[in-house]
């Protein structure tokens, strides 16, 4: 959202903002791809693709790439704080083949894309065992 219709768009989409609540502006981006990645206790579960050239273009990945299971890996080696046992990660990649963090969410309010089910499950049962 540019700056000037920022205010519109959170009084359009109803969110109650709190004091406390962070945001990250930044300036905008080019993205080639997008990955939606789910993140357990354990570190990266599974991934898929979720958009690809500034369109929505969701599909499977059976195994991660290693350059973005690896980027992935050096982010959860950096942090501390994890929302929750079971979170999502968003990642973008430029057209100069840059990957960075778009976007943090809790995995229970998020769609799952094209993720493989069976290995999310599997890490939640492993999980409350």
């Amino acid at each position: 959202y540019e700056k000037k219709s920022w205010q519109g768009m959170i009084e359009l989409s109803n969110t109650q903002i709190q004091p406390e609540e962070l945001f990250v502006i930044a300036k905008p981006q080019s993205i080639s791809a997008e990955y939606r990645v789910i993140i357990g206790p354990n570190g990266p579960i599974t991934c898929s693709m979720t958009h690809l050239d500034r369109k929505l273009y969701v599909t499977k990945i059976d195994s991660f790439e290693k350059r973005l299971y690896d980027y992935v890996s050096r982010v959860l080696d950096r942090i501390t704080y994890e929302p929750d046992p079971m979170w999502v990660m968003d990642i973008a990649c430029d057209y100069k083949d840059n990957l960075s963090v778009l976007e943090v969410n809790s995995m229970s309010c998020s769609g799952f894309y094209a993720c493989d089910l069976s290995k999310i499950v599997g890490a939640i049962k492993e999980y409350f065992a």
